[in-house]
């Protein structure tokens, strides 16, 4: 039974990643991918990793310290699982926005932080993955 309740939470969860990436894809379509070395005039970069584990969020540090020097002055933020936040505290991160397993519940909170990172209109977003 544990077993069963496992399985069909995981599936929730990779069900809700998928709506959540088609919504931002559907709302906030991407220009072409360029290479950061042409990107020019960045203010504010955001970092999406929100990923649960905390392994695959410790080796997403190394990328904020990189994403600093490369935009020296830019404010960086990052996108992460509320679960592995606390580990980024001490990286030069202007924000922490956090997804969380409860937006399958709660999907008022998912469109709260969906505005949130509308509104901050990012210059760069880069994936962590």
């Amino acid at each position: 039974r544990a077993r069963l309740l496992r399985r069909i939470g995981k599936q929730m969860e990779q069900l809700a990643k998928r709506c959540f990436s088609r919504a931002l894809a559907v709302a906030m379509p991407m220009r072409a991918n360029e290479p950061l070395d042409a990107v020019r005039d960045v203010t504010r970069v955001l970092l999406v990793r929100p990923n649960f584990r905390i392994g695959n969020t410790l080796m997403t540090a190394p990328l904020v310290h990189a994403l600093a020097e490369r935009f020296a002055g830019a404010s960086i933020e990052m996108l992460a699982a509320d679960t592995t936040a606390p580990l980024l505290e001490h990286l030069p991160l202007a924000a922490v926005h956090v997804v969380s397993r409860r937006f399958v519940a709660r999907p008022w909170e998912f469109v709260r932080l969906f505005r949130t990172l509308r509104r901050r209109r990012f210059d760069v977003a880069v994936d962590g993955g």
